[in-house]
C-alpha cells in the first residue's frame, strides 16, 4: 500500500492524470489529496520545463516538481 510508504508516491493513470497519493508526497508537495486527485502531472512541472516530456515509460528520469507554495523540489518519474 502506498500510504505506509517512506517516500512521496504519486498514481497517475493512463491519461496523465494524478489517481492516488500519499502523504509523504502531499506533505512533500504541500497539497491535500483532493487537491492533487485528478490534476494533470503536469500541474506539478515547472513552467520553464512545460515543453520536456515529462514521462516516458519504461524509462525513469530525475525531474524538477512544483511545490504548492512554488518551491521546486527534485522528484524521480518511474
Amino acid at each position: 500500500m502506498i500510504g505506509a510508504a517512506p517516500d512521496g508516491i504519486l498514481v497517475i493513470d493512463h491519461q496523465g492524470l494524478i489517481s492516488m497519493s500519499n502523504a509523504c508526497a502531499e506533505a512533500m508537495l504541500g497539497y491535500r489529496s483532493d487537491e492533487l486527485n485528478n490534476q494533470p502531472l503536469n500541474r506539478l512541472i515547472p513552467e520553464y520545463l512545460a515543453g520536456a516530456p515529462a514521462w516516458a515509460p519504461p524509462a525513469s528520469r530525475e525531474a524538477t516538481g512544483l511545490c504548492k507554495d512554488g518551491r521546486q523540489v527534485p522528484i524521480e518519474i518511474t
